[in-house]
């Protein structure tokens, strides 16, 4: 016959036969594309007209992962209609594996840079007029992000995420 097992190792056989099978993640990395809307706010001295729009985003992201804690950086380009903004962050985030979703919240923290003023974004006639390669706009950003990734196969993900921040 065979053997009889304790219901701690019923629970065990039930739990790896229930098991997503992604193992333990060490490392990981990410590739990021999307939307973005971004409004810098209505200052006047920095002699912008238009600060706000919605464009496309792409970035990467890297880092390490303690079983429920991510600690990384990453790196995000937004391409709105009146400005580029580069952002360089680091990033803490909780996951919480569920099976084959991952559903995560994360804060962080970095630099932000424009890195290109459209024409549109400053007044270019009038009685002050501003020369869009003569504005710089630059400093620090915190921000916390809530998303979920679905992990199709054992090392590779789709997800979605959603980020609110602060610049100053």
């Amino acid at each position: 016959p065979p053997p009889a097992y304790t219901p701690t190792q019923q629970q065990l056989n039930q739990s790896e036969r229930q098991s997503s099978g992604r193992g333990l993640e060490l490392v990981y990395l990410a590739a990021e594309g999307g939307f973005a809307y971004m409004n810098l706010g209505g200052d006047s001295s920095l002699g912008l007209q238009r600060t706000d729009g919605p464009g496309g985003m792409f970035g990467v992201a890297a880092g390490i992962r303690l079983l429920v804690l991510t600690l990384g950086a990453r790196f995000r380009y937004n391409m709105v209609g009146a400005f580029n903004m580069g952002q360089i962050n680091a990033v803490v985030g909780l996951h919480i594996p569920a099976g084959m979703w991952d559903p995560y919240v994360a804060v962080h923290g970095g630099y932000s840079f424009v890195g290109a003023l459209g024409d549109r974004a400053v007044d270019t006639s009038g009685p002050n007029p501003v020369d869009p390669s003569k504005v710089s706009i630059h400093g620090g950003n915190v921000g916390v992000s809530g998303g979920v990734d679905y992990y199709i196969v054992k090392f590779f993900s789709l997800g979605i995420d959603g980020t609110l921040e602060a610049l100053f």
